[in-house]
């Protein structure tokens, strides 16, 4: 069944619905798909938060590209927690421990997180095959594409871009674009950064012999070979120092 999207920037209930029966239906025991009206208040929480650069005149200077609303129902456009929303603050400096507006010092910073994935589910054991999955992927990448088009002048002339998914997703999204998308996602800028360790990496291979391909040692620390990657190895959030060392 060929899944076909509208041109607004929020899936139909259809085309959710599709995209679910499609690509995930039966693939895990017991895995339902998420309420609809769920995913539609989430994207009405980020449309709000959206109207909030209009109206303080801002644009969007950083665009975060997470995997998905966690499964627990929180929500940083709602709840302005966990470390999506902490992790950006604190490379433009802010003390996250100290209390205040997180989601108006978001924005008014120029971040705008939006997920690859609709469904807030656990993708644990999925990430790699649905990486892999090019009818899939082409589905995601052309309403990610879409949605930030869409935006018009609120996305700054020279706005950047990072990963903050869990590694397996980011690292297999990256590798799309670069096959199959080189430069559509920034305007014809390219995938690759200033930042990027092309040469001279070395794989990391933990105690139990497992090989890491996207990483490197710097001076003690394992960095991501690809500088678009913001989320360390097996963690499941997005890193302050990287996002500073990406974007800034």
């Amino acid at each position: 069944m060929e899944v076909k999207l509208s041109t607004k920037n929020m899936l139909t209930k259809i085309e959710y619905e599709s995209l679910w029966n499609t690509f995930f239906q039966g693939r895990k025991k017991n895995m339902t798909m998420p309420a609809y009206s769920d995913y539609k208040k989430r994207e009405e929480k980020k449309k709000e938060y959206i109207g909030g650069f209009k109206k303080a005149q801002k644009t969007i200077k950083y665009i975060l590209l997470g995997e998905c609303a966690p499964d627990t129902g929180n929500f940083i456009y709602v709840d302005g927690l966990n470390s999506y929303i902490t992790a950006p603050l604190k490379a433009v400096g802010y003390n996250t421990k100290k209390k205040f507006d997180r989601i108006n010092a978001f924005m008014q910073s120029g971040f705008l997180l939006i997920d690859l994935y609709p469904f807030a589910i656990n993708y644990k054991d999925m990430r790699t095959e649905l990486t892999e999955n090019i009818k899939f992927q082409k589905i995601i990448h052309q309403h990610l594409i879409k949605e930030i088009t869409s935006y018009g002048k609120l996305v700054n002339d020279d706005w950047d871009f990072c990963f903050v998914a869990p590694e397996s997703t980011s690292a297999g999204v990256l590798k799309y674009l670069i096959t199959h998308q080189q430069g559509a996602l920034m305007k014809r800028k390219n995938i690759s950064h200033k930042n990027d360790l092309l040469s001279g990496h070395e794989d990391f291979v933990d105690k139990s012999g497992k090989i890491y391909h996207n990483y490197v040692d710097i001076k003690g620390k394992m960095m991501p070979k690809i500088a678009r990657l913001a989320s360390r190895r097996g963690s499941t959030g997005p890193s302050a120092d990287l996002i500073k060392r990406v974007l800034f």
